[in-house]
């Protein structure tokens, strides 16, 4: 994770994470994150965020889904 500001109201994150399947198919994955956040007066703060996926991948919890379908299907 990448963090940046330019002073104390403007912030900018970035993160790369990558994904690699170990068990059943081989497939892995990349996502690219940047988010924005800027601080106004009264403590009130605004954020905009965007990601990029790639076609193969999953967060934990979808692998986490797909094995334990396999994993019923084979009891």
């Amino acid at each position: 994770m990448l963090e940046w500001s330019s002073n104390e109201k403007w912030q900018v994150f970035a993160s790369l994470l990558g994904s690699r399947e170990s068990f059943g198919d081989t497939r892995s994955g990349i996502k690219a994150e940047i988010q924005n956040q800027l601080t106004l007066p009264g403590h009130v703060s605004v954020g905009v965020s965007t990601a990029r996926y790639s076609d193969d991948y999953r967060e934990l919890s979808e692998a986490m889904d797909d094995d334990s379908a396999k994993l019923s299907k084979q009891l």
